[in-house]
């Protein structure tokens, strides 16, 4: 079977060729045309005759097109004369030096742009972000809690919760943010985790609460992970997994097809980390946070040093140590924020979270 299309003044049917005994015929998904051999009507057109025309008295309006030159090989063609003739005086297909020269650009134009884009896809992403409604964002966060509620043993623990409102009220105040509803929810898990999902639900993992010896250590995790809502990074890390060609639907045309998209991979946030710019700018603006808060920020860096030195010396914990795996406290992180601290002004008077 060969790709064809049958037109007519009303309507384009797109659909395939064959023939069939002395009959040839045109299927398409909701019609078949048929045109008998005898009286079929044989013409050449388009560009450089690349398109191969049928018509057919018995099907009068319709002509069926086709690129390829297969069918003119077909013994039944072949032995019906009157085809036979046609053939001999149809004109041949000929390519031209300048189209081959030609495509070689528009290949070379298009390996340049796919380059650009690569080169500009940071960018791109911030920008698409930039132009969705946090709404959205909020919608897609909503439904990424309610898989997880059916999935996680989410737990009611007052007396953890009120720690933990104890510690998120100034920090939250400090991000001076009202586009997110933060809300905090504790899961049954003993990995020491805690992560965030677009539109502002994070998610603390009880294991973590156990191995935090302070208040401030919870703080300075806490405050990380509100840095990265604010700053929309699991939302722009989504749109960036998305591919290279729903970055650019996205830029440039309709969105509700790549959103989507983005909906059914959304799933994938609580697996994937982020890149090391995202954890840096995490760092930075939640040390901020702690800092406008009055909330000693040497929690952060205790906390992850710390779990840091429990792996080394406890290989076996590699696994509940969730939070090295999905916010890598690398030595050079580390020693970002110690250098933060060496440069600080004031170093007391930090206010109590007990």
């Amino acid at each position: 079977m060969i790709p064809a299309t049958a037109f007519s003044k009303e309507r384009t049917l797109q659909g395939h060729v064959e023939v069939a005994g002395e009959i040839l015929r045109f299927s398409a998904a909701s019609e078949t045309i048929e045109m008998p051999l005898s009286g079929l009507h044989l013409t050449r057109g388009g560009h450089n005759n690349e398109h191969l025309f049928l018509e057919h008295p018995a099907q009068p309006g319709w002509s069926v097109s086709m690129r390829d030159a297969q069918l003119l090989s077909h013994p039944a063609l072949l032995s019906d004369p009157d085809i036979a003739g046609q053939l001999k005086t149809l004109p041949r297909e000929h390519r031209s030096h300048g189209l081959i020269v030609a495509a070689g650009v528009l290949l070379a134009l298009l390996a340049g742009l796919i380059m650009m884009l690569v080169a500009c896809r940071n960018w791109l992403v911030e920008k698409i972000a930039d132009r969705i409604p946090v709404s959205w964002e909020v919608t897609l966060g909503e439904g990424l809690y309610n898989q997880l509620k059916s999935e996680e043993d989410i737990v009611a623990d007052p007396v953890r919760e009120k720690q933990i409102a104890t510690i998120t009220a100034p920090l939250l105040q400090a991000a001076g943010t009202n586009r997110y509803a933060f809300q905090f929810h504790i899961i049954n898990d003993t990995n020491i985790n805690a992560f965030a999902v677009p539109g502002g639900h994070i998610f603390i993992h009880t294991g973590l609460l156990h191995a935090a010896d302070s208040p401030e250590e919870i703080a300075g995790v806490l405050a990380h992970e509100i840095a990265h809502v604010t700053e929309r990074h699991g939302f722009r890390a989504l749109i960036n997994s998305a591919g290279l060609y729903l970055i650019v639907q996205f830029f440039f045309g309709d969105t509700s097809g790549a959103m989507a998209v983005l909906t059914d991979g959304s799933r994938l946030l609580v697996q994937q980390g982020y890149s090391r710019d995202f954890e840096r700018q995490a760092d930075d603006l939640g040390w901020n946070y702690l800092l406008k808060a009055n909330i000693d920020p040497r929690g952060m860096i205790r906390f992850f040093k710390r779990m840091k030195e429990e792996e080394a010396k406890n290989p076996q914990l590699k696994g509940a140590l969730q939070l090295l795996n999905t916010h890598p406290a690398t030595d050079e992180r580390m020693q970002r924020l110690e250098d933060k601290w060496k440069k600080l002004e004031r170093k007391d008077g930090f206010r109590s979270l007990q």
